[in-house]
């Protein structure tokens, strides 16, 4: 059996990795010594900086707080891209600064006002429970099933079209300190509830309700009548038809199904008051996201890395002054 000899180069080429791993761990070792030596050195400079970071970023923090005022919003009437299309110019309204706008509209305090934002309260369940019969709730029914198999569900939910179907919507104003519900949501409020059109169409909506709950409340006193006539004729066993040879277990599903379809007509009778429904206010949320409230570390971590780039540049200074005096010295 013949014996490979063995490759100079891969003995070199090994023996050169294995010296430049060695290097490279000591070149650590001696920056994380470096390190230690440079803290030890300037101890109380760095913590004098945090301190007056930390003393500085909070005292911007307390002077400067952001609020957030959030409101449910029910958009009725077919609103919903009226309501989104209004929050959209409002916003853009406020970073331009249009006084005349902006107070034609009753925001009096808007260079207080940081900005406003809308965005649905997704509620897939609801979405699909609101129909107008069973046939659409099983068609949505059926479309959610086939897209959550197909992995599309998530990016279906965030679509833009799809998410203004919901019912309720998150409009969040952003404030420079707190703010009075009459100077940010009434006045919001009762400019999008200005709109001649849909203000139209809300009286035409309110008149079809009272019509359809009134002829329910008929109806269903025509059954109560029906089964009271039934409970005084007895309870003989063969009297389980209407005169119209429909089953009394069907008339009493009907009378069940308008019973909820009342329930419902109630809380719309109460949502059709305006054109944009607040269903829910909560004024001066501290808004604690993205730096608000946060200056207090990032102004101590900021003291910190410009003192080290002085001390680093400083140090580079003097290592090409040593430099070029040696040069001089030795020419």
């Amino acid at each position: 059996m013949d014996i490979q000899p063995q490759n100079p180069n891969q003995e070199v080429d090994l023996f050169y990795v294995k010296n430049k791993l060695k290097g490279y761990i000591t070149q650590v070792n001696d920056s994380f010594f470096d390190a230690i030596l440079f803290i030890k050195r300037n101890i109380i400079i760095l913590i004098v900086l945090l301190v007056g970071g930390y003393w500085l970023g909070n005292y911007q923090d307390s002077n400067t707080k952001a609020y957030n005022h959030k409101i449910i919003a029910i958009p009725n009437f077919n609103s919903v891209d009226y309501l989104y299309g209004e929050i959209e110019r409002i916003n853009l309204k406020i970073g331009d600064k249009d006084s005349v706008f902006l107070n034609s509209i009753g925001l009096k305090h808007y260079s207080n006002v940081a900005g406003i934002k809308i965005e649905p309260i997704v509620d897939i369940y609801e979405f699909i429970d609101d129909s107008k019969s069973d046939q659409q709730t099983d068609r949505k029914f059926e479309l959610f099933k086939l897209l959550s198999e197909s992995g599309e569900m998530e990016k279906m939910l965030e679509d833009k079209p799809t998410s203004k179907n919901y019912k309720n919507h998150l409009i969040t104003i952003s404030t420079v300190g707190q703010a009075a519900n009459r100077d940010v949501v009434e006045s919001l409020f009762a400019y999008l509830n200005a709109e001649p059109y849909f203000r139209a169409v809300q009286q035409q909506y309110k008149i079809s309700l009272d019509q359809t709950m009134i002829a329910n409340d008929s109806t269903i006193k025509q059954i109560d009548n029906v089964m009271n006539n039934f409970s005084a004729a007895g309870s003989s066993s063969n009297i389980t038809y209407y005169n119209d040879n429909r089953p009394l277990h069907e008339i009493l599903r009907i009378k069940e199904q308008l019973l909820k379809e009342q329930e419902i007509n109630r809380v719309k009778k109460i949502n059709y008051e305006k054109i944009v429904k607040e269903a829910s206010v909560q004024l001066n949320v501290r808004d604690d996201e993205g730096l608000h409230g946060k200056m207090k570390f990032i102004i101590s971590v900021l003291f910190i890395l410009l003192f080290l780039c002085i001390a680093k540049f400083i140090n580079f200074y003097k290592k090409q002054s040593a430099k070029r005096k040696a040069v001089i010295v030795n020419p």
